[in-house]
């Protein structure tokens, strides 16, 4: 068994926490590029959709825009147009259709089925 010190000296290794929070950023990157490649085949009218989305995905990724955040409960991204005129079409139908598209609703939380739970006091509100 050879150390990781061995290999490489000054290794940073990360802690047990730390690696499963980045394993989870990276699952749902992929996750979500892989959805917005899938919708970039089936709403768009991009005719490559099929052979080119993630390649697509990953130039909405990389390109430069701006983010508004001054609307309260809304974020607005504006992307600079992409080099090619069709994949600049692919990617305004496809955040329209995401936009248009409503959240998804949490699901229910199931009421309390015992019967000893007591009610709260209220406290009133000044």
């Amino acid at each position: 068994m050879v150390r990781l010190d061995d290999l490489n000296p000054g290794q940073q290794v990360l802690d047990t926490k730390t690696e499963l929070i980045h394993h989870s950023i990276r699952m749902a990157a992929c996750n979500t590029a892989m959805t917005l490649a899938r919708e970039s085949s089936t709403k768009t009218s991009y005719k490559r959709a099929n052979q080119e989305a993630h390649a697509l995905m990953r130039q909405m990724f990389n390109q430069s825009g701006d983010i508004d955040t001054t609307e309260p409960g809304y974020l607005t991204i504006t992307l600079d147009p992409l080099p090619a005129k069709v994949k600049t079409v692919a990617a305004t139908q496809l955040c329209t259709h995401l936009t248009g598209t409503s959240p998804v609703p949490k699901p229910a939380t199931p009421a309390p089925t015992s019967s000893s739970v007591t009610p709260s006091k209220q406290s009133p509100h000044l």
